[in-house]
């Protein structure tokens, strides 16, 4: 299972990383939408396959984490995705949500976000913790 974290904070983008991956997860990064796009396309190869989404929705430069949303959506029509944020209120100007995407407000506890992520894709089956 491999996950897209989309974050342009570093500090963040690498928490977010370090999660995932201790718990199993194969995890991509990207610290711009740019970069997440074209790594969505890359990954739409045939080779590998993007399970999930994590993307903030505030990104510098031309698009923002909708427009990754979006891109996301044509390569990986049902997969979900989980939006973070600080600012609430612009989760309601993406219009093509579905009913499995998640809105997680920072600050939020790392255990959130793996409890998210497992509830959307489930444990990795190398994850240790997934055999208890």
């Amino acid at each position: 299972m491999c996950v897209l974290v989309v974050e342009d904070e570093w500090l963040i983008r690498s928490l977010l990383v370090e999660i995932l991956s201790e718990h199993g997860f194969e995890v991509s990064e990207a610290s711009s939408a740019d970069e997440a796009v074209d790594l969505v396309r890359r990954a739409n190869d045939g080779k590998s396959r993007f399970s999930l989404l994590v993307s903030d929705i505030n990104l510098p430069g031309g698009q923002d984490g909708f427009g990754v949303a979006a891109a996301f959506r044509r390569n990986y029509p049902g997969a979900p995705i989980v939006f973070v944020t600080g600012r609430p209120h612009t989760i309601g100007d993406f219009p093509e949500r579905l009913p499995s995407d998640i809105l997680l407000m920072k600050p939020f506890r790392p255990s959130q976000l793996l409890k998210i992520v497992t509830s959307l894709i489930g444990r990795p089956e190398a994850d240790p913790l997934a055999r208890h």
